[in-house]
């Protein structure tokens, strides 16, 4: 049986990964798979995408399109989306709030932490308790990979927000890139 599923799990990677090498990427240069398998009507159940950035601008002239059945249709049955931006925290809890398979979750990416007022913290617990669908937070952690990044103000912010998800006991979304040994 696991060879099987192996055998699976491989013929399922050699599906996905020339559409990935040749798919639209968002604006932040990343894939979307769930997206790919829904627009080529790759047809399978049970998929979870567990980190996404549906808010995201590549996606303004497709969104409703795409949330108000289409990956649905793709087998996508829940989707977390990931916050990167502390402007957009509401936003996207206000998303996982008009589609039923959809949950979200608040917090800070590393590279968008430069400008956060300084009561944040408090902004994302208020939003964090006040809607049951925020499940976790995130896209929290640390990316050395730019020049001109502040490794200290990072480390800082990860701390407080990791802070945040032990007092509400919520799991977090890490990003790490670059910064492995700080992790």
């Amino acid at each position: 049986r696991l060879i099987s599923a192996k055998m699976q799990e491989l013929s399922l990677l050699t599906t996905i990964s020339p559409m990935v090498q040749n798919s639209d990427k968002t604006s932040n240069g990343h894939e979307d798979v769930s997206v790919i398998f829904c627009k080529r009507r790759i047809k399978m159940a049970g998929i979870f995408d567990s980190h996404s950035h549906y808010d995201d601008s590549a996606f303004d002239e497709d969104r409703e399109e795409l949330l108000g059945g289409l990956l649905n249709e793709g087998g996508v049955e829940k989707i977390i989306h990931a916050c990167a931006k502390f402007e957009d925290a509401l936003s996207g809890v206000l998303m996982s709030e008009k589609y039923d398979y959809i949950y979200s979750s608040v917090g800070v990416h590393p590279e968008e932490c430069d400008n956060l007022p300084p009561d944040y913290i408090s902004v994302l617990r208020d939003i964090a308790t006040s809607h049951k669908k925020v499940v976790a937070i995130g896209e929290i952690g640390l990316d050395y990979h730019y020049e001109g990044f502040d490794r200290d103000f990072q480390i800082k912010i990860f701390k407080e927000q990791l802070s945040l998800a032990k007092e509400l006991s919520l799991p977090v979304i890490i990003h790490s890139r670059d910064a492995t040994a700080d992790m």
